[in-house]
């Protein structure tokens, strides 16, 4: 009878070109001491894609290869998760790769429900590193996890965690497929509420390649619902201050409304012609979010052009985000 591997890489791939597809799947393939499956699922890529993808796969025996209709990567995500046989999932995307240090056979022994390792962003630029601490936590605190929650960082993304299968399989935890953005942190959240015991180890598992030029797309894509999913997040957020915050809510919800403000311009500045619903349920958000006479002089002035609907500013604006992002390309 063969041993169900240990680990389940799941690795949503659209339209990726095979050199980085390569690339991520040679840095699992890197992994000596632990028995493990990759599963490549084709979100509905281009036919010349889908072809390549084809061929590669029959390289590796230890990768399972399944196409379905283009969904999204949630879709995809959920796919994987229901034909896993990994004690542990492990989410991938196909243009980042893992650091396979931090998968040694020290981790045949772990019983966690849920293992929380760092993560390194990568951009053309820059370089950074997130951890939650400088040494091993074995009972890691559900409240801490849910205060680290309204930062941008380790429990908003679904990367660089290992999930006990029976543990999202149990209490049916998918991901949700009707969201655009936010569906990492609500999935990490949900895991977190239904595990037993939450472990940290402070090593890097994974390399994180970030464009913004893909977060720019779906803000011009997806408009209304990049709303509405933002919003979302805000109001949990906000509940998570009330509920775990003392002497620093005030603070906390300048922060989460700033970057609110930021998520609704760039989602109208986006749009190729302005459409006035949007506009218009932008500018409602933002009236009832209180503290914006704290806000930093970046929001205020995102704000102003915003109220203002001045479109001189906004071509001005547009056309220097346009440089940006192309000096962005080029280096």
């Amino acid at each position: 009878m063969t041993e169900n591997p240990l680990i389940s890489f799941i690795i949503p791939v659209y339209n990726t070109s095979i050199n980085r597809l390569n690339k991520c799947l040679n840095s699992i393939l890197q992994i000596s001491k632990l028995r493990f499956e990759i599963i490549l699922v084709n979100d509905g890529s281009k036919k010349k894609y889908t072809n390549q993808y084809i061929k590669f796969v029959n390289k590796y025996s230890k990768l399972k290869y399944i196409y379905e209709d283009n969904k999204g990567v949630s879709s995809a995500r959920n796919k994987g998760i229901s034909v896993a046989k990994g004690k542990y999932i492990f989410f991938v995307d196909s243009d980042d790769a893992i650091d396979s240090s931090a998968f040694s056979s020290k981790l045949k022994n772990m019983q966690s429900d849920l293992i929380i390792f760092n993560v390194t962003v990568k951009t053309k630029k820059t370089i950074k590193k997130y951890s939650l601490n400088s040494r091993r936590i074995t009972e890691l605190s559900k409240n801490f996890l849910f205060k680290t929650s309204i930062k941008n960082g380790l429990i908003n993304w679904s990367c660089g965690k290992l999930y006990k299968r029976s543990v999202l399989q149990q209490n049916n935890i998918y991901f949700d497929k009707n969201k655009k953005t936010g569906e990492d942190l609500e999935f990490v959240i949900k895991v977190v509420i239904k595990s037993k015991t939450i472990e940290y180890l402070p090593l890097n598992s994974y390399y994180y390649y970030l464009s913004k030029d893909t977060s720019y797309s779906r803000y011009s894509r997806y408009p209304i619902q990049i709303i509405n999913d933002t919003l979302a997040i805000y109001k949990f957020r906000r509940s998570i201050v009330a509920r775990f915050y003392n002497q620093s809510k005030q603070k906390e919800y300048i922060c989460l409304g700033e970057d609110v403000v930021q998520s609704l311009f760039n989602v109208y500045i986006m749009q190729q012609n302005p459409n006035m619903q949007i506009y218009y349920k932008i500018i409602r958000i933002i009236n009832d979010i209180p503290y914006k006479d704290s806000f930093n002089l970046v929001s205020k002035i995102r704000m102003y052009i915003l109220f203002t609907n001045n479109k001189i500013l906004l071509a001005m604006y547009k056309l220097l985000l346009k440089i940006h992002i192309k000096i962005t390309k080029d280096n």
